[in-house]
């Protein structure tokens, strides 16, 4: 019986735990590639890792709707969080595109090519950060009293 209450919670621990941990490894890697841009296995191993960093932040965002209670301060402040990472995502998301097409039409200008390169490395990494501050604002207030449903 206590095992199936303390489920939830368990699992919402591992998987802040495991996001942090990618998110963090995703901003070095991308910190990385844009230092020295050479395709290797590594650049395979980079996309796997920031795909699973994204699906383990939205199972955070799903966990918190799911079991968090909006009316209590701090969930309020989770939930904000999590929208304000939806959001932060969904432009990040169109600022990479946006530099990857403007790249691709630049073929001379050393100066513009760097320009997008930093606002790509810009978008993984308020990503990758707004995703680490939901992992940790999460974990840090699995334990108190009155936050949550599975309680």
């Amino acid at each position: 019986m206590s095992f199936e209450k303390n489920t939830p919670k368990k699992s919402l621990n591992i998987v802040c735990k495991l996001s942090i941990l990618l998110n963090i490894l995703t901003l070095c890697f991308g910190v990385g590639y844009m230092i020295i841009p050479v395709h290797t296995f590594i650049l395979d191993f980079f996309g796997l890792i920031l795909i699973l960093s994204w699906m383990l932040n939205i199972i955070i965002i799903y966990l918190d709707d799911l079991y968090l209670k909006k009316t209590s301060v701090i969930g309020k402040r989770i939930n904000h969080l999590s929208f304000y990472y939806i959001i932060i995502f969904i432009i990040a998301l169109l600022v990479m595109v946006f530099n990857l097409l403007f790249i691709n039409l630049i073929v001379e200008e050393e100066i513009l090519l760097f320009i997008a390169n930093l606002w790509i490395l810009f978008g993984f990494s308020l990503i990758s950060g707004v995703g680490i501050l939901l992992g940790i604002e999460t974990l840090l207030n699995l334990e108190k009293r009155g936050v949550w449903d599975f309680e």
